[in-house]
């Protein structure tokens, strides 16, 4: 869900980008995962799944959020 919302506001293919995620903890337990989108030309675009909400926040490359969904849970934090 992240890989595809971010490529899409990206105009990539997400084939040929990398999708790093790293858990997000507040006070030694886990609250959401925060997964960076590496594209060509070190662009990077970043969205934020919160746990609690199960919604998938997603910004641009300034750091502006264009989107905010709810989803499933991607999967486990690490």
């Amino acid at each position: 869900m992240a890989l595809q919302a971010l490529a899409e506001r990206g105009a990539f293919r997400p084939d040929t980008v990398r999708l790093v995620q790293s858990p997000v903890v507040r006070g030694g337990s886990p609250c959401g995962v925060l997964y960076t989108l590496l594209g060509p030309r070190r662009t990077q675009l970043t969205a934020v799944w919160d746990i609690a909400r199960q919604e998938l926040w997603c910004y641009d490359s300034r750091g502006r959020r264009f989107s905010t969904r709810p989803t499933a849970a991607p999967g486990s934090v690490k």
